[in-house]
């Protein structure tokens, strides 16, 4: 478990030193913008869920079958879920040794 560990602590420290992590990390505006796909990202996609489960339980939108709420809901899903993986990428890519000790990222 340790040399896993130090493994990862040492991927995580490589890449901080990366020239693209560093520019990503210090741009003025990048980065915030980043933050904030990040964000609406999840939301979306959490968003999708909710109104999926909701018309499972039979709370909300009944005059709408549900096979056509899944084909309406589904695309939007799933470009939130890429969005959302990609910008996750590039806050872990940005600032590495903030998530590397992170109990809750991991």
């Amino acid at each position: 478990m340790d040399l896993l560990v130090e493994a990862l602590r040492g991927l995580f420290t490589y890449v901080d030193t990366l020239p693209s992590s560093i520019a990503l990390r210090e741009s003025q505006y990048v980065m915030p913008w980043v933050f904030v796909l990040h964000v609406v990202s999840m939301c979306m996609f959490a968003g999708t869920i909710l109104m999926m489960d909701l018309r499972l339980l039979g709370v909300g939108n009944m005059a709408t079958p549900f096979s056509q709420v899944q084909r309406r809901l589904f695309p939007w899903q799933m470009a939130a879920m890429f969005i959302s993986s990609a910008t996750g990428l590039a806050l872990v890519w940005g600032n590495p040794l903030n998530y590397v000790t992170n109990i809750i990222f991991w």
